[in-house]
């Protein structure tokens, strides 16, 4: 029941792919994306975000997100 950005507070606007995507109603492919879950957490993924139409009226957006945080840690460590 919260918005987007209340939920992901270290998400702007500009840098969500889901409000991105909500707003120009274009598909966006494999774009890296880094957030702070509610844990506190940073939390790096690769995502595929596309619109949602009824008609010609977008009404909202769906993401699969690939959460590839703890591969890029192991990567940093070696």
């Amino acid at each position: 029941g919260k918005h987007l950005l209340a939920a992901f507070p270290s998400l702007k606007e500009e840098s969500s792919t889901l409000l991105k995507v909500v707003k120009t109603g274009k598909p966006i492919y494999n774009q890296t994306q880094v957030y702070v879950n509610a844990h506190g957490t940073r939390i790096d993924t690769m995502n595929t975000t596309l619109p949602i139409f009824l008609g010609k009226e977008i009404i909202g957006a769906v993401e699969i997100a690939k959460d590839y945080s703890r591969m890029k840690l192991l990567a940093e460590r070696l």
